[in-house]
């Protein structure tokens, strides 16, 4: 081997591990990354407004972790409830492994549709209400989502209870806790909104 080629080898193999180390934090940046169906909502016939023309091809929401990962290079999927066509745990499975063929993963559900009233002063209404919630949480199980948003529900002039809210969330993280999905909650409509 001449001087050359040995400088060129040593040179790259002491330069390997610096590489590699740099494409480990691009990737792990890409990982912090994720994007929200919601952002696509006019390609999407459940939520674009009649008479709005699509700003694209309608999307089938089994087909948006390719899309995010292949044309955005973004592999955390956020899904919002009123794009599933169904709600079920079956067409939950399908998503998760079209996510994995992908190479993406779903991270979250926005839950929206229908309104929940998780503060509701009614406890049939609420439990109901808790019971739907829990449904969409296997939902989000199904699909690979570690976590869940409910919002707090609350109507515009009624008094917010925090005891009532606070138990609904107690009771839907003692579900999560067993199948293994986080409920959230952020400051979207309702009574979270005023918060």
């Amino acid at each position: 081997m001449n001087r050359r080629a040995f400088l060129r080898t040593t040179t790259l193999a002491a330069a390997a591990p610096l590489l590699g180390a740099g494409a480990v934090r691009v990737a792990d940046k890409m990982d912090r990354i994720g994007c929200t169906t919601v952002s696509f909502r006019m390609r999407f016939p459940s939520t674009r407004p009649k008479g709005v023309q699509a700003t694209g091809p309608d999307l089938d929401l089994r087909d948006v972790p390719a899309l995010f990962a292949e044309r955005l290079g973004i592999r955390n999927v956020e899904v919002w409830s009123k794009h599933f066509p169904e709600p079920t745990v079956a067409y939950a499975a399908n998503l998760r492994e079209a996510a994995g063929k992908a190479g993406a993963r779903i991270v979250n559900v926005q839950l929206d549709e229908p309104p929940f009233d998780l503060s509701s002063p009614d406890a049939a209404a609420r439990r109901a209400c808790i019971e739907a919630t829990k449904k969409w949480m296997d939902v989000a199980a199904a699909c690979g989502a570690p976590s869940l948003r409910a919002n707090t529900g609350g109507k515009k002039d009624e008094p917010f209870d925090l005891p009532t809210t606070a138990d609904s969330f107690s009771r839907l993280a003692e579900y999560g806790a067993k199948i293994g999905v986080r409920i959230l909650v952020e400051n979207h409509g309702g009574h979270s909104a005023k918060a």
